[in-house]
């Protein structure tokens, strides 16, 4: 379905989808995780992933 240019996915898919990327910022920052002050560019990163982490969170739990 498309309204004005953009897919609408069906809820399901949508749920599918936004798991796998909640997903991949878990990943991601277990990946950059560290035991000792980060390097402000690893904590600039770090910060990034953490918010992509919740604006999918959020997302989801809008839809669950």
């Amino acid at each position: 379905m498309h309204i004005h240019g953009e897919t609408i996915m069906p809820k399901e898919k949508e749920i599918q989808r936004l798991k796998a990327e909640q997903e991949f910022y878990s990943n991601a920052l277990a990946a950059h995780a560290t035991s000792r002050q980060p390097p402000a560019y690893q904590q600039a990163l770090q910060d990034g992933l953490f918010a992509s982490y919740e604006r999918v969170t959020a997302s989801l739990d809008t839809l669950l």
